[in-house]
């Protein structure tokens, strides 16, 4: 099953379609959205300039977003193991949400969003952000990862967590975290990956 989040021209509002076997089954009006995320319950969830979306029995149940963030771009969200939601907003920063309340995470880049996020075998996450950054949270501490750790591959667009390994993708090339630093991909593998993470991508929308 697909969902498909697309704005409309000239209108306030945005659709969600679902797709089953390449075929359009279904169709709702909806706020517009930007980002979109499905948590390891498989439960999905939109986010974007003026609300927070999520499915509930085929239907998308919205919540505002506070008055000061609304008008601005959700570039990201995902959900944690505990089930707090974590949000990246145009321009502010990573936000987290938890009982409603919305708290800017400061312990991660500020004034930016991240641009690619993946959650690894021990529930850290992991985002990608501009300029070869990739920060990693666990039990509420951050590590920030850049050139000096070996990421040279520009703006961070795709992270991928796949057999105990971390796999960044970015506008200059990929690199693979060997669990102290961050190692160039190059030749046949390098293909591979591109491949991979263009079809997971387009299995994830």
């Amino acid at each position: 099953m697909l969902w498909a989040a697309c704005p409309r021209r000239d209108s306030p509002v945005g659709s969600l379609t679902e797709i089953r076997n390449s075929s359009i089954v279904g169709q709702q009006d909806t706020e517009k959205f930007t980002a979109g995320h499905r948590d390891a319950e498989g439960g999905i969830w939109f986010g974007g300039p003026n609300a927070l979306g999520h499915l509930e029995s085929g239907r998308v149940v919205t919540t505002p977003l506070p008055a000061e963030l609304r008008g601005l771009d959700v570039q990201l969200i995902t959900r944690d193991r505990d089930g707090t939601l974590w949000v990246g907003i145009a321009t502010k920063g990573m936000f987290h949400v938890t009982n409603g309340r919305w708290s800017l995470y400061e312990s991660l880049p500020t004034g930016e969003a991240p641009q690619a996020d993946t959650t690894d075998t021990q529930g850290a996450l992991w985002f990608g952000y501009t300029v070869s950054r990739v920060a990693r949270m666990q039990d509420g501490k951050v590590r920030l990862f850049d050139a000096h750790d070996g990421l040279k591959i520009g703006h961070v667009t795709a992270l991928l967590a796949q057999g105990g390994e971390i796999w960044a993708g970015g506008e200059l090339g990929f690199a693979r975290y060997d669990g102290k630093r961050f190692v160039p991909v190059t030749g046949w593998l390098r293909q591979l990956l591109h491949r991979y993470l263009r079809h997971r991508r387009y299995e994830e929308w």
